[in-house]
């Protein structure tokens, strides 16, 4: 597991002498760029034994961040670095698909783990050793089912003659529609959302990450500064529109017009 430190100053990494005695972990000790979040840069590297589970994983996170309280750092627990067997991975894949067919039917607020293990034919301990948490599970799940969503905005035709606004818009709406399809996976993205699950959260952040980067490809023309505050206002305005949405204060068609207003304010040519 990476971990990527965001703290102002040159520093070098302190090597913590022991976490817990349980879990094996080895932390690269090497010297930390200066300067701001997500730069590239060289940076400490937590590796965790395969017998750790995830839930240990957060555990260790934890106690790492207590021991280095000079350094404010990114983390990405609902990605795993271990090597899964050809087994494991297929067991993990049936887990995901057993979440994402229950929420289709029933919905996320109604979701229980039991009916999760006995979907997938796994134990409720074994989903544990997958998932740190259900919160962390119902991420990765929307996660597996946002995928979907991401291809089908990659996709979209652009008409390269139409303003950005026009193009942002249309990439949005095609970005929207499986959600009014199946409005229980917007229910599901509020929940991941507005969870403080640690795991829940960095996920919900890596999705949003990526989908900006593909609406991105719908406003080229955009310098990349300006596209990346865009795109988070955007974003900022959808889950509001969702949460209405969701608690019936506004209809989906709504959502469309807020999201297409949004695209034009915040794109259109500036007055001379």
């Amino acid at each position: 597991m990476d971990w990527s430190p965001l703290g102002p100053r040159t520093e070098r990494a302190r090597r913590p002498t022991s976490i817990t005695s349980s879990h094996s972990i080895e932390v690269h000790d090497e010297t930390l760029a200066d300067g701001a979040a997500h730069r590239q840069s060289t940076a400490p590297t937590l590796r965790f034994s395969t017998r750790v589970t995830p839930r240990d994983r957060t555990d260790c996170l934890y106690r790492y961040l207590r021991q280095n309280s000079n350094y404010v750092l990114i983390m990405d627990v609902a990605a795993t670095d271990v090597r899964m067997t050809a087994r494991q991975s297929q067991r993990r894949q049936a887990i995901l698909d057993a979440v994402v067919a229950l929420v289709g039917e029933r919905g996320v607020h109604d979701l229980q783990m039991r009916d999760v293990a006995e979907r997938s034919r796994v134990s409720l301990g074994t989903i544990y050793r997958y998932f740190a948490s259900k919160d962390h599970l119902i991420a990765a799940a929307f996660m597996h089912w946002g995928s979907g969503l991401e291809r089908q905005v990659a996709l979209v035709k652009l008409d390269d003659d139409a303003d950005a606004a026009t193009r942002l818009s249309r990439a949005l709406r095609v970005g929207v529609r499986p959600f009014q399809r199946e409005p229980h996976f917007a229910r599901m993205l509020i929940a991941v959302g507005s969870s403080s699950d640690p795991s829940a959260s960095e996920t919900y952040l890596g999705l949003g990450r990526r989908v900006r980067q593909i609406l991105g490809q719908s406003i080229p023309d955009v310098e990349p500064d300006e596209r990346e505050a865009v795109l988070q206002v955007v974003g900022s305005v959808w889950y509001h529109a969702f949460v209405e949405w969701m608690s019936g204060r506004i209809t989906v068609q709504q959502v469309y017009e807020r999201l297409d207003l949004a695209a034009r304010l915040l794109l259109r040519e500036p007055r001379r």
